[in-house]
């Protein structure tokens, strides 16, 4: 099931006869604005000043409930879980995996070269109608770093080389877009264009889906092989969600080619620092991402036709199994999404 995005502000979430109740107070009769049965939610994504009543937290808890607060602009803050996974024998595998000298290595280069097929692919469809030698040299030069990820051999190596090609990818994707988006080149924070705000909220909101993936299969979220270990970051998330960032990129160029959000839809923050997308274009750039969430692919392990959401939790399965023959020589195949 899809998560509920709650993006109303100054409301509060309650539990009435097996619902989920959002609520707004309006003196004493509250306003309902929205309802849902318990038993069709699975994880919620609070967005802003949201609040819970204590027995909304004991129910999204005794029902293992994944709820996500995120802040008034997208970005992470918290979540709310219930015990920890019980699947201990995979979660041994996995640390012994993160500890083994060439695994990491290897299961780093497979999803590094998923991402680049996946940037290449977007770049040189896009190129076919826009005809720009930047674009065509970004190609190139996509594909022969993704050539080159075999002669890397330590994780340092290979994220310099997904560095060098995120670099070469932006210079690129960033002349599909017309000037008046002032998209010159990808900063995450603070977010200095509509485009960068629009590709970091996306980015945002796939995190939390990679992260309830591997929640589910019964990983550690924490414990990553692409990404280094730090405090507080789901690495494993994060190297999940890297081969499906261009599904971000993609929803991005569309909304922005359509229509659907213009430059009008931003503003600046009271600083002039970070550009803030309006809580109308906020709710149609959700509606648009979870109906790409939805679009169905062919697996190319499982050979069916998936949601793209569960191809995500389909890949981590297939990072599960890598982890348990974590001695033999990672078998991780991208998506390649068409």
């Amino acid at each position: 099931m899809p998560p509920i995005y709650i993006t109303e502000q100054n409301t509060k979430i309650r539990i009435r006869n097996n619902c989920i109740h959002v609520e707004r107070e309006t003196g004493q009769d509250p306003e309902m604005l929205y309802q849902a049965p318990i038993s069709t939610v699975s994880q919620l994504v609070l967005s802003g000043n949201i609040g819970l009543t204590t027995s909304a937290i004991g129910t999204f808890l005794s029902r293992q409930i994944d709820v996500v607060f995120l802040d008034s602009h997208g970005n992470f803050r918290s979540r709310l879980l219930s015990e920890a996974n019980p699947h201990t024998v995979l979660r041994r595998a996995q640390f012994h995996a993160a500890e083994d000298k060439k695994f990491p290595v290897n299961l780093a280069r497979c999803l590094i070269r998923a991402k680049l097929k996946h940037q290449h692919t977007i770049l040189q469809r896009q190129n076919r109608t826009v005809q720009d030698p930047e674009i065509a040299a970004a190609v190139l030069e996509i594909a022969a770093i993704e050539k080159g990820l075999e002669g890397k051999f330590t994780l340092p190596a290979l994220r310099g080389a997904e560095g060098n090609a995120a670099a070469v990818y932006f210079s690129g994707f960033r002349k599909l877009f017309a000037p008046e988006w002032n998209f010159r080149h990808r900063r995450q924070h603070p977010s200095t264009d509509p485009v960068n705000g629009m590709l970091s909220y996306g980015y945002t909101l796939l995190s939390q889906a990679a992260s309830a993936a591997v929640q589910i299969v019964g990983l550690d979220p924490y414990v990553g092989f692409l990404h280094e270990d730090a405090y507080n970051r789901p690495s494993l998330a994060l190297d999940l969600m890297e081969e499906f960032r261009p599904v971000v990129d993609g929803l991005v160029l569309w909304c922005c080619h359509s229509g659907l959000i213009t430059p009008a839809d931003f503003e600046r923050d009271l600083e002039g620092h970070q550009c803030l997308i309006n809580a109308s274009a906020r709710k149609l750039l959700i509606k648009t991402f979870e109906e790409r969430m939805e679009n169905r692919h062919i697996h190319p392990v499982t050979l069916t036709s998936l949601t793209l959401r569960q191809c995500m939790l389909e890949q981590a399965r297939q990072i599960a199994l890598c982890c348990e023959n974590h001695t033999k020589t990672p078998e991780f195949k991208g998506m390649g999404f068409r």
